[in-house]
């Protein structure tokens, strides 16, 4: 039911994420498997806001040789296998267009696509992966102008369960720091972000100027605000079980929140 001046669109299937592409009609959703630790494939779709048509995003194809964005030691395109959660799409230095897209299907990865511009309706081609270190249970990226990545990781995936509930996902409830933020680099991996350290760190995002971090911890009730270059703390501000981020085209930050505050 519509809700003000809000008006649902039921069209998409346990929607995650969102990012609106630049030509200014269409986003692309991705559309999470029902349940995330167990992987379950999701998919990601275009949304034609003009005309409310939805098509599939499937890249038809892998990266040409030499061309590959991702890290080397990732092992290959799994296409149908993909569990996606968070999102980001950003143009970078070389003006090309990358999206980041985080996966726990098969492998915990990072998979990473261009955007195709000059291609009507839009195109999406794989361009390689960033698989996750051991343990790493990743929920949102942000991509970096030089193509780098800022990724948020919740708790340990690999941490036993109780009562089918990871005991990770249980310490952050009952105030244990069990995620951070990291940033990734082709040149060197990752690394994470000094004092990041945080009770399931959940959406991130990065400043225009690639300068500053920001991060939701869900389970700690706050935003961060972190200086990417040194990890340090700048700041923090109460949020009620933050989750994904994203800027808006007048320089405001925005925040979704699990209470239905913003």
């Amino acid at each position: 039911e519509p809700v003000g001046k809000m008006e649902p669109i039921c069209l998409f299937s346990n929607p995650e994420d969102i990012e609106a592409l630049p030509d200014g009609k269409t986003l692309l959703i991705s559309q999470m498997g029902m349940n995330m630790e167990q992987s379950a494939p999701g998919s990601l779709v275009f949304f034609d806001t003009l005309t409310g048509k939805v098509t599939s995003a499937q890249p038809p194809a892998d990266a040409p040789r030499g061309d590959v964005w991702g890290a080397p030691n990732c092992p290959g395109n799994q296409r149908a296998t993909i569990a996606r959660h968070g999102t980001s799409l950003k143009q970078r230095d070389d003006k090309r267009w990358q999206l980041a897209v985080v996966n726990h299907g098969g492998r915990e990865s990072i998979e990473l696509y261009e955007l195709l511009t000059d291609t009507n309706p839009p195109q999406l081609a794989w361009r390689g992966c960033v698989p996750a270190e051991t343990g790493m249970f990743i929920n949102d990226v942000a991509v970096l102008k030089n193509g780098g990545l800022i990724a948020s990781n919740m708790f340990d995936k690999h941490a036993p369960s109780v009562f089918g509930l990871n005991t990770g996902a249980l310490k952050a409830m009952f105030g244990i720091n069990t995620g951070f933020v990291m940033e990734w680099q082709r040149s060197g991996g990752f690394r994470v972000l000094e004092e990041s350290h945080a009770r399931f760190v959940n959406g991130v995002e990065i400043s225009p100027d690639n300068k500053t971090v920001f991060a939701n911890v869900y389970f700690g009730g706050e935003m961060l605000k972190l200086d990417r270059t040194s990890g340090k703390r700048l700041g923090s501000v109460p949020m009620t079980k933050g989750d994904n981020l994203a800027w808006d085209t007048k320089g405001n930050l925005l925040a979704l929140s699990h209470t239905g505050s913003t």
